[in-house]
């Protein structure tokens, strides 16, 4: 898992590669150590420990489940799907096999975006209260991206040409590959902590990740 923490000095990479992401399964008290040994044996299962949780908001005592620890992230839906149909789809219920790889760490961890944070020896403390309705933001370095795309359908598709870019104060023109090397060159050297763009998920990102793989253009927007 990869972090980045903030703080006066600057962005800082955390890398902590000793994180297992888990999920967790709920069925009849008595059925638990049976699906426990049939869990174990599976080839794409670490480890199976049996522990208490509170599965449902009303709950006002934590239930005995089982926690599946798969052997990566990449099997984590592919046993779930294993052991929601060895329960007929009814008995067993699962709870956490969707999440996000970072939101399982942040979870785990207690963290939360801008949250102040202690980190030392591999240890994350937090300093706030994550349900604080006002905190103080850290003043993060932000920079604005903007593309101009040959759009002659009225609404830029992918197969459309890349004409121009701006980011912040500087203006991006040339060939499609000159203004991706352009923008990927102008983003490491003002190197924002936050890269802002007007439907980027819906179209830039996806957009300039598409026309990066077909020039062949190395484009990391980012740390």
């Amino acid at each position: 898992m990869v972090l980045w923490l903030w703080n006066e000095q600057g962005a800082h990479r955390i890398e902590d590669s000793g994180f297992l992401p888990t999920f967790f399964l709920h069925a009849a008290p008595a059925e638990l150590s049976g699906i426990r040994r049939r869990t174990e044996i599976l080839d794409g299962v670490r480890e199976v420990r049996e522990v208490s949780r509170r599965i449902a908001l009303e709950d006002d005592e934590a239930k005995p489940v089982l926690e599946i620890v798969p052997r990566h992230y990449r099997d984590i839906r592919e046993l779930a799907h294993i052991l929601d149909s060895n329960g007929g789809y009814v008995d067993h219920r699962l709870y956490n096999v969707d999440l996000r790889f970072s939101q399982r760490y942040a979870m785990d961890h207690g963290l939360f975006p801008m949250g102040l944070m202690r980190y030392s020896r591999g240890l994350w403390t937090p300093e706030e209260e994550h349900f604080a309705l006002e905190y103080p933001l850290p003043p993060l370095k932000r920079a604005l991206l903007d593309l101009h795309v040959d759009n002659p359908a009225g609404i830029p598709r992918f197969q459309d040409k890349l004409l121009e870019a701006r980011i912040e104060d500087v203006d991006i023109d040339g060939s499609e590959e000159s203004i991706l090397k352009g923008i990927d060159e102008v983003v490491r050297s003002k190197d924002p902590d936050v890269l802002m763009t007007d439907g980027g998920d819906a179209f830039v990102m996806p957009y300039l990740a598409r026309k990066a793989a077909e020039l062949g253009v190395d484009m990391r927007l980012g740390r």
